[in-house]
């Protein structure tokens, strides 16, 4: 019988793996110190357009961003200027071990001689409550790119930092820990405070779990969702196939 062919989406992935990032760029601390490497650009001025293509990320151990946009790049003779919108696409951060999924965002240079941009970046993290129902707390960052505001809700209304914090943490707001919970808590003893133990040592292992396999598998989106256990998790990766095709893929883990 004749070999059958391999499937088109395989031949891609095949051809993209023996090539690298068309450009990868590592910000280094003795770089943005010195600029004696740019003096040539001291007697330069002029306007340059950007395109951000799509598939262009900034990544650390906490966050991932993939762009997309147009900007203006405006050199004078003692600075730079920056005009135009950045897109956040798609992207994630990690914050307390919990994983909060960008829906929206916008990046808004304005000129200036400082570059310190305008945010507008929607994230939501969904979770379940002890009832098992789902919820979501979401987070928006808006404000300066150096000194954002940060705004919680939870199911669309807005709440503290504090009910925000216990959300994360604990999976549900401050007042709905009963005296007793509040009081095992401080002292260490009781199930309540054994049970929220477990489910913080479970989100910060989550967490570093994320980071070993980011570091370990070439993806460029990976994310690990459990609760207070492992025993009902599961795990998505993400992927550019080609820069106009992204692909994800779930597996539940556990029982």
């Amino acid at each position: 019988a004749p070999e059958l062919p391999l499937p088109l989406l395989a031949i891609e992935q095949a051809k993209n793996e023996v090539k690298q990032d068309s450009v990868e760029y590592t910000l280094k601390a003795d770089s943005l110190k010195s600029t004696s490497n740019l003096a040539f650009l001291n007697n330069i001025q002029g306007k340059v357009k950007l395109k951000v293509p799509r598939n262009m990320w900034i990544k650390n151990d906490d966050m991932r961003f993939e762009l997309s946009g147009d900007v203006e790049l405006l050199k004078h003779k003692d600075f730079f200027e920056i005009f135009g919108d950045v897109n956040i696409v798609r992207g994630q951060y990690n914050l307390m071990g919990r994983v909060f999924v960008v829906k929206s965002g916008t990046i808004t240079f304005m000129g200036g001689e400082d570059m310190n941009p305008e945010l507008n970046i929607e994230a939501l993290y969904t979770f379940r409550d002890s009832e098992r129902n789902k919820r979501e707390l979401g987070l928006t960052i808006t404000d300066k790119a150096f000194k954002p505001k940060l705004n919680f809700t939870y199911e669309g209304s807005s709440i503290s930092e504090g009910d925000a914090l216990s959300y994360i943490v604990f999976g549900t707001s401050m007042d709905a820990l009963a005296s007793g919970q509040q009081e095992s808590l401080n002292s260490g003893e009781g199930m309540s405070a054994v049970d929220m133990a477990k489910a913080a040592a479970a989100s910060m292992l989550s967490s570093q779990l994320t980071k070993l396999m980011g570091n370990t598998l070439n993806v460029d989106y990976i994310e690990l969702k459990s609760s207070s256990s492992f025993d009902n998790a599961s795990v998505v990766v993400g992927k550019y196939i080609t820069n106009n095709l992204f692909v994800s893929y779930e597996q539940n883990i556990g029982s």
